[in-house]
């Protein structure tokens, strides 16, 4: 899915197919407020200037080298309508990422020894992914402060540190900073545990292109909460109704 990637294999006159997960975010954004969001480390701030800068010459080249491409994959419906508008190619092939056999429904006491490890003692919702700006676990920490309080929340994966520490002191102001845990970067074994013992699984980030998280998460028995906002989850997870 890497346009620099294409661009090498155009150059050497080497047949290459694109599995692209989402077309780089820098060279399209829709509106100034996305950009804004976008930019938020210095990597990515970068990015955002030199498609600002040079964005021209580099969305020609980006969608020449998919254009050029043998055949393209996408990973989602929603992902597939978004390369056909930027790309104008009509023949994408959807194809869902699989998830790794090691996330599935385990036995309840070996899941629950991941308990005191972080010494969770409530029922919990759970969200894990990168800790960026990008996928909202503000909002997630928001309405936390709605459920009923016999519920905890637990946030886990690496990322930002900038971000977290906002985050913590976002639920702090909330007056909720008890009741959310962050567990920062986990080992495999206990991510397969923590999916096992949510309540349910909670995806924030709007128009995710896939969601890989939420499918681990549905692999594991756990329901997952995600925006019906036409999106790759949409595709991946059926609506029911249960309450808090």
């Amino acid at each position: 899915s890497s346009w620099n990637c294409l661009k090498n294999k155009w150059l050497k006159k080497t047949k290459y197919i694109a599995f692209i997960h989402h077309p780089p975010q820098f060279l399209y954004f829709p509106d100034k407020e996305t950009k804004i969001a976008y930019a938020d480390s210095t990597k990515r701030k970068i990015a955002a200037f030199c498609g600002t800068i040079a964005g021209a010459p580099l969305r020609w080249l980006d969608k020449f080298v998919v254009k050029k491409a043998d055949a393209v994959f996408a990973n989602s419906e929603f992902t597939k309508k978004n390369i056909e508008r930027i790309y104008h190619r009509q023949d994408v092939i959807i194809s869902y990422p699989p998830v790794r056999n090691i996330f599935k429904i385990i036995d309840k006491n070996k899941a629950q020894k991941v308990r005191p490890k972080y010494k969770l003692q409530k029922p919990f919702v759970y969200a894990h992914s990168r800790i960026i700006p990008d996928k909202h676990f503000d909002w997630i920490i928001e309405a936390t402060q709605y459920i009923n309080q016999k519920y905890d929340l637990v946030i886990s994966g690496s990322g930002d540190e900038k971000y977290t520490e906002s985050l913590k002191a976002h639920a702090k102001k909330l007056g909720i900073e008890k009741r959310v845990h962050f567990l920062g970067k986990i080992t495999d074994d206990d991510l397969v545990a923590l999916y096992n013992e949510a309540e349910v699984f909670v995806l924030a980030a709007p128009k995710e292109e896939f969601g890989i998280v939420s499918v681990e998460a549905m692999a594991c028995g756990t329901p997952c909460v995600a925006w019906d906002d036409q999106a790759g989850p949409e595709e991946l997870i059926q609506e029911i109704l249960f309450y808090f």
